[in-house]
């Protein structure tokens, strides 16, 4: 870390995923919606999405898409990931661990935080395309993720 760059820490991974995932949403929307009849941000307060009834089955199914990822992971990553955000052990105990030098340990969680970031925005989009008429633009979205 001595030149200056620092691999940002996220203590709550769902809370974050999910905040970005609507984040990705809102963005999406602000850009492409001409006319909205009500507020975006109203329509997705916080509040409202975790009083949702299927607010429990959508926290299932990306976790679920979370692990699948991590699985995919190469194995150095995928144990990085592991030990940082679900063990929570800090960089230098998972470094001792696995027995290598904290640059490596962050080379290894951004790849795998990149990775679920991509999976995560595919995971996105083919929500939103799905549920409207945009199916030719979602393909051609898709070529620019891969």
């Amino acid at each position: 870390m001595d030149d200056g760059k620092k691999l940002a820490y996220v203590e709550h991974l769902k809370s974050y995923l999910l905040v970005a995932a609507k984040n990705t949403a809102l963005t999406y929307l602000k850009k492409y919606k001409e006319n909205s009849h009500l507020e975006i941000s109203e329509a997705c307060s916080q509040s409202e999405l975790s009083d949702l009834p299927d607010q429990q089955v959508i926290n299932t199914e990306l976790s679920q898409i979370i692990e699948a990822a991590v699985t995919n992971l190469p194995q150095k990553s995928q144990l990085a990931y592991r030990l940082i955000k679900e063990e929570g052990l800090p960089y230098k105990e998972a470094c001792q661990v696995l027995e290598i030098s904290q640059k490596t340990l962050e080379a290894h969680m951004s790849a795998a935080l990149k990775k679920l970031r991509r999976v995560l925005d595919f995971h996105l989009l083919k929500k939103i395309f799905s549920s409207t008429k945009g199916n030719a633009c979602f393909c051609s979205l898709m070529k620019d993720i891969e």
